[in-house]
């Protein structure tokens, strides 16, 4: 099965290509959580629910990973 790099908000995950596609249509149905800071105020905080392009958009990409390359990187392991 072909590997991926799942990117998410700056950490790079590899997966599986059909487990990465689980990941994306699971994000879709997902609500979106935010808070608020006001100045000299409580929080707030705010659930809503997004278009899927909205939440998805800019925040996680997925780019095709070679067999080699991925081979290469788990023959190094985790850096020192």
């Amino acid at each position: 099965m072909s590997k991926v790099i799942l990117s998410w908000h700056g950490r790079k995950c590899v997966l599986e290509h059909d487990k990465a596609m689980k990941v994306l249509d699971l994000m879709h149905d997902a609500e979106v959580f935010e808070t608020k800071w006001r100045k000299d105020e409580d929080d707030t905080y705010h659930v809503f629910s997004q278009a899927p392009n909205e939440i998805l958009h800019n925040s996680i990409t997925i780019s095709p990973l070679p067999l080699e390359l991925y081979r290469i990187a788990k023959l190094a392991g985790r850096p020192d």
